[in-house]
């Protein structure tokens, strides 16, 4: 039945339990796991008179850097498992990037966690799980 399985974590304890659902669903339907982080991109918040001051590479990189530890991690704790487990990292909106690489990728399923790290500004802008359930290409199972 599911055969690709994208799982956005982000280091909170809702991704966590997501991931671990995602595995075994895998386990028992014989599908692969792809971990997925996407990094929100700081905003420009400093200005030098009109012009926006740019972030810099510098931040973006411990961004990258950090983001790359939280998928290597999470791979190593299924090292022994029969499951094939994947990682990508992107920049970008997350429930943007996260429905666009279900479809790109051809994923049968999403399991995303109910709350994030953001939880108050998920609360306030609209939650990252609540849009992926409502735009994605797949299947989306929210795991709490």
């Amino acid at each position: 039945m599911y055969k690709k399985v994208l799982v956005p974590i982000d280091g909170s304890s809702h991704s966590d339990r997501a991931e671990q659902t995602a595995v075994e669903v895998a386990e028992l339907m014989g599908a692969e796991v792809c971990l997925i982080h996407v990094i929100i991109p700081p905003q420009y918040t400093a200005f030098y008179g009109e012009t926006p001051i740019p972030i810099s590479q510098n931040v973006m990189d411990e961004l990258e850097n950090r983001g790359k530890a939280l998928l290597d991690e999470h791979a190593a704790k299924y090292s022994g498992s029969p499951v094939k487990i994947r990682t990508e990292l992107f920049v970008g909106h997350p429930a943007e990037t996260i429905c666009q690489r279900a479809k790109e990728g051809g994923y049968d399923l999403v399991i995303i966690g109910s709350r994030g790290l953001g939880a108050i500004k998920g609360y306030l802008l609209g939650s990252v799980s609540d849009r992926v359930s409502h735009h994605a290409p797949c299947s989306v199972l929210i795991s709490h």
